[in-house]
C-alpha cells in the first residue's frame, strides 16, 4: 500500500484516503464467504485473495475538513447570499430593461444547479440544455 501512495505522486490525503476505501471494499468482496471468490481463485491459481488494507498501513480521518485553508466550503449563508445576488442581478437587469437578463438568469440558475446537485466544475462546464429534459425512460414513482 505504502508504494501505490507514495508522497512524490501529490495526492491529497483525501484522494489517497477514497483509493484506500475502493481497495479495501474490493477486497472485503472478493474475500467474503457469500461469494465463492477465494475457493475459485485456490482452484485456478493454487492461493486465495487477502485484504490488503488494515488500520496500520492506510490513512486515516483525522478532520472534518481536509482541504486548504483558503478553499474552504461556504457556509449555507454565504450561499444562500449568493443564489439571492444572482436573482437579484436578473430582477434588476429585468426591471430597468437592460441587456444581459438572460444571461443573468443563465448565471443563477447555473449557480443553483452547481449547489442543488452538488456538481464540480468539469461536470458543470459539459452540462446542454438536453440535460434538463424529461427523461421518459425513468419509471414514475409508484410505478413498475
Amino acid at each position: 500500500m505504502d508504494d501505490a501512495f507514495d508522497v512524490r505522486r501529490r495526492l491529497a490525503p483525501s484522494t489517497i484516503r477514497g483509493y484506500q476505501t475502493a481497495i479495501r471494499l474490493f477486497c472485503d468482496f472478493i474475500t467474503s464467504p457469500h461469494y465463492r471468490w477465494a475457493a475459485e481463485c485456490e482452484e485456478r491459481f493454487g492461493t486465495h485473495p487477502v485484504q490488503i488494507c488494515h488500520e496500520w498501513n492506510t490513512a486515516v480521518h483525522l478532520e472534518d475538513y481536509e482541504g486548504l485553508p483558503e478553499r474552504r466550503p461556504m457556509t449555507r449563508n454565504e450561499i444562500q447570499t449568493l443564489l439571492d445576488y444572482a436573482d437579484d442581478q436578473v430582477d434588476r437587469a429585468v426591471r430597468h430593461g437592460r441587456k444581459g437578463a438572460l444571461a443573468a438568469y443563465r448565471d443563477a440558475t447555473v449557480f443553483k444547479t452547481i449547489y442543488g446537485w452538488g456538481l464540480r466544475a468539469t461536470e458543470t462546464s459539459r452540462i446542454d440544455t438536453y440535460d434538463f429534459y424529461r427523461n421518459p425512460e425513468v419509471p414514475e414513482l409508484g410505478e413498475s
